[in-house]
């Protein structure tokens, strides 16, 4: 294997994927160790029944999964919460109150509250702030009286593995561990074999890597040009900046012209060329001048390609293709003016 700034490039992304795959994988498996699995292991079986003093004695050890409770009375407080889409009442979860012999334990329900039922199960877990600030301190601030028995928790019946909460974050988990395993599995590849990296591969249009690696090579010791991150050597077009490597044939140019795009922040120019493989190098520039810099540059290297961006060029390279390399080749095998 041929070593050199390609590979060099190529092993280099290696190692950043690697990294941020890593890093990907780690946050994923804590989060799914931390609270996934814990939350669907804990809903999973016969639910744990706990008496008012154990829900008393709990507070400091939420989120509980998985809980039945019992207690005296049940009270409707007329507090519930509506979950509207495009003005239309999705889903409505109702709060009640369950007297516990000294304290009340708020619970959250869909469907209503039914002050004929006094025995619940689900997670018992803190209260959100929303809850506490809008159901309980609303109630004791209306009925003084009740100040000081509410319990600090709320027994949620709506907490379920089907959840739309649980299933999300099942699936963030699902999707960090899963991302993080193929990137890292992805890095350590093409760490150890760069010539699998994506870089190196799409040289392989020109023959065996290796071989064209080593040419690019012998070309820049023998001479090269740049100009912004290009470089320029008898036969080759290499893009090359940090982590990033990219090389074309200058014989198989085929077209070039300057992209821009505006954004809030200003313009951004590149240069994007096209060869007739169909791919395309999109070289950024610092400014307008550099893009023009490196679009006249790529010109002299290949003067026969076309030049300027044109929408039937476009779709010409898109759907007949071979039209319009004929069209090119035709041009290149025509004298200098």
């Amino acid at each position: 294997m041929a070593s050199n700034k390609a590979v060099s490039a190529a092993r280099k992304s290696s190692i950043v994927w690697l990294v941020l795959s890593a890093i990907i994988l780690i946050a994923g498996a804590v989060f799914a160790v931390g609270m996934v699995i814990p939350s669907y292991l804990g809903m999973l079986g016969e639910p744990r029944m706990m008496t008012p003093e154990e829900v008393a004695a709990s507070v400091d050890s939420l989120p509980i999964y998985n809980v039945q409770v019992t207690g005296k009375e049940m009270y409707d407080t007329g507090y519930y919460y509506e979950d509207t889409y495009a003005f239309v009442t999705i889903n409505t979860e109702y709060f009640g109150a369950l007297w516990m012999g000294d304290q009340f334990l708020p619970v959250r329900a869909f469907g209503g509250i039914d002050e004929t039922v006094t025995t619940y199960r689900g997670t018992l877990r803190a209260l959100e702030s929303d809850e506490r600030r809008e159901v309980v301190n609303d109630m004791e601030s209306s009925q003084p009286e009740l100040q000081g028995l509410f319990a600090n928790a709320v027994l949620d019946t709506t907490d379920s593995p089907t959840s739309f909460e649980n299933l999300v974050m099942a699936a963030i988990a699902i999707a960090a561990v899963g991302f993080g395993l193929y990137g890292v599995y992805r890095g350590l590849t093409h760490t150890m074999n760069p010539n699998n990296h994506p870089f190196l591969k799409s040289l392989a249009r020109y023959g065996d890597v290796d071989d064209v690696v080593d040419r690019i090579e012998k070309e820049r010791v023998l001479g090269e040009e740049k100009v912004g991150r290009l470089t320029l050597t008898r036969s080759w077009i290499v893009d090359e900046k940090g982590n990033n490597f990219r090389a074309m044939r200058a014989e198989d140019v085929v077209w070039v012209y300057k992209h821009s795009q505006r954004s809030r922040y200003g313009t951004n120019y590149s240069v994007r060329i096209y060869d007739k493989y169909g791919e395309m190098m999109s070289v950024g520039a610092k400014n307008e001048k550099q893009a023009d810099e490196i679009g006249m540059k790529v010109a002299q290297k290949a003067p026969w390609a076309l030049i300027g961006y044109d929408k039937q060029i476009e779709d010409a390279l898109k759907n007949s293709r071979s039209e319009l390399i004929a069209a090119v080749e035709k041009r290149k095998s025509q004298p200098a003016q």
